[in-house]
């Protein structure tokens, strides 16, 4: 386990391939190893490639609570195995082959004993 990112990530696009103004689903299998959890709130999507790549506000499933000891409130967010998902469209004029899509997943991990800083993964 990296304890300085240790959100496992894997994502898949469906359909796979993409033209100009066509949407899909982008679907992010996410663990977290026992004693961590992630704030819901902290999950943030952002398009790199291409730039003008829409993408919703992502949706987490399952969510739990708990009592945050940091925050000294009831939080939500993922603890051990969950799904992010969100819809994504590609631009109507790509400057470029709409083959490759880059993505970075933002999120911050705590554990009971400390909180890392947000972490962007592509």
């Amino acid at each position: 386990v990296d304890l300085d990112d240790p959100l496992l990530a894997k994502a898949t696009i469906t359909p796979f391939q993409l033209g100009p103004g066509q949407g899909a689903r982008l679907t992010v299998d996410m663990t977290l190893p026992k004693g961590f959890h992630a704030y819901l709130e902290e999950f943030k999507l952002k398009a790199l490639n291409p730039q003008d790549l829409k993408i919703s506000q992502p949706k987490v499933t399952p969510t739990v609570e708990w009592f945050d000891k940091y925050s000294k409130r009831n939080r939500q967010g993922m603890k051990e195995k969950a799904q992010l998902t969100a819809e994504i469209e590609a631009p109507l004029n790509p400057t470029g082959a709409l083959t490759n899509f880059e993505v970075e997943l933002m999120y911050q991990a705590c554990s009971d004993q400390f909180c890392l800083f947000p972490i962007p993964r592509k």
